[in-house]
């Protein structure tokens, strides 16, 4: 299983002290029916390309629809 929360890497840069690297989440349905988005720590914000923010919209209607 892969480590959820901070890598420690920055491929896109850092954008400040609050930075801690990108994010390694898990996008699942939880055993109440919900949708469960683990980000592995507290996290106070997060960016994406525009690319990643479509990709993750996608793996969230995926995982909502019950497809992998």
């Amino acid at each position: 299983m892969t480590k959820l929360g901070a890598s420690g890497k920055y491929p896109q840069g850092k954008y400040g002290s609050t930075d801690e690297g990108e994010l390694t989440l898990a996008v699942s349905i939880d055993r109440y029916n919900n949708l469960r988005i683990d980000f592995g720590k507290p996290v106070a914000w997060l960016s994406m390309t525009r690319e990643q923010a479509m990709e993750f919209g996608a793996l969230i209607l995926r995982r909502a629809k019950g497809g992998d």
